[in-house]
């Protein structure tokens, strides 16, 4: 699912705009967040401010490129999804997207809730803001995640 998301940020269906300078997402601080995808899989995104960037850990342990380098987003993108088991013997699961739900937008040191929405299969994802608008991301690389809904409770954000 993970070169499924790129594709979308690639093909111009994602992100929707971006703003001519940096924006300051709202007054809710966010130096670090931590998502749990699973009780086994879990990553945490610290905010360097010398970088503007979150630098990735999973598990505890940097995330590293195919070079080594720990890698680092100017946005980070959680989207709660329903997710149901398609009981493989490889433990598949389906993303129920056309479902949309709520999510966080994390830059800049600061974060915001976000809804999104996906009308059809065919249809790309969209990010709104709490009011309903278009949500512009800040220049850079994004991070975007689907994590189950009914682990959202389990995302920490300080």
């Amino acid at each position: 699912w993970q070169l499924w998301l790129l594709f979308l940020m690639t093909t111009g269906n994602f992100p929707q705009a971006f703003p001519q300078t940096p924006r300051i997402l709202s007054v809710n601080p966010c130096n670090s967040m931590k998502i749990s995808y699973s009780s086994s899989y879990n990553y945490t995104f610290n905010y360097n401010t010398a970088t503007g960037k979150y630098d990735t850990l999973i598990n505890g342990s940097p995330r590293v490129d195919d070079k080594g380098v720990q890698c680092a987003y100017t946005n980070v993108i959680i989207l709660y999804t329903d997710i149901v088991s398609l009981e493989t013997a490889k433990g598949h699961q389906e993303m129920l997207l056309e479902n949309g739900g709520k999510g966080i937008y994390a830059s800049g040191g600061t974060y915001e809730e976000i809804t999104w929405t996906k009308t059809a299969e065919t249809e790309p994802i969209k990010l709104f803001d709490i009011y309903g608008n278009p949500l512009e991301l800040n220049t850079g690389n994004s991070y975007l995640g689907l994590v189950r809904s009914t682990r959202s409770a389990n995302t920490v954000i300080s």
